[in-house]
Order: structure tokens, then sequence, then C-alpha cells
């Protein structure tokens, strides 16, 4: 399943001081693609799961709900739910390019691409 190939990545999108990332982080593989063609193909196949209605943009709960179904994926139940919604909270703002309340598959790929280069 593509969403489970995120799960590292939104690990590390916690903000800065709410977990550790690795050192090296890695784009979700796709064969016979660089690493951001990779990820742009991944947000974009599962982009419809997350945007009810199709309006093209995620609500800070969709995005919070992907963030945190991805999350707890990666590092499975038992995370107190309310930390695990001030993170995904937080990085709603960061992934919010400009400030509109609602976060486009472009500002959520360039949100993931700028983890994958810390």
């Amino acid at each position: 399943m593509r969403i489970v190939t995120f799960a590292g990545l939104l690990v590390l999108a916690a903000p800065s001081g709410a977990q550790e990332a690795p050192k090296t982080p890695q784009a979700p593989q796709v064969p016979d693609q660089p690493p951001e063609k990779a990820l742009e193909a991944a947000v974009a196949a599962d982009w419809p799961r997350f945007d009810h209605g199709g309006k093209g943009h995620l609500t800070p709960d969709e995005f919070s709900s992907w963030l945190i179904t991805l999350r707890t994926q990666s590092n499975g139940a038992g995370e107190d739910p309310a930390k695990l919604r001030a993170w995904a909270d937080s990085a709603f703002v960061q992934a919010d390019g400009d400030a509109d309340k609602r976060v486009s598959p472009e500002e959520f790929t360039a949100f993931l691409r700028s983890k994958l280069k810390k």
C-alpha cells in the first residue's frame, strides 16, 4: 500500500523538538524514478483518499488525519492522541505555505520534500 511508503517521511515531518529525525531520510522509492518524482507520484496517488469531496486541497482535519494515519502505521498505536494532534497541527502550519488554512498537493509535496533535505 502506497500510504505506508510515506510513513517514514511523515515521522520526519514532526516539528522540531517533537522527536529526533534519522540523519539520512529517504524518499519513497519507485523503480526507474528519481526520489522527488516518486514523492510527487505517491502524493498524487494517495491524495484522493484524504481530499474528501475532491476540493483540490486538504483542510486541517484532513491533513491531520493523513499524518496521524501515517505516523500510527510507522510507530504503532499507543501515542497520546492529544500529542499526535498537536504534532499534526504544527505540521499543518508548516505545510500551509500561503497561510490560507488549506494545503494544496503542491504545498504538501514541498513540505515533504523539505523534510527529505534536512
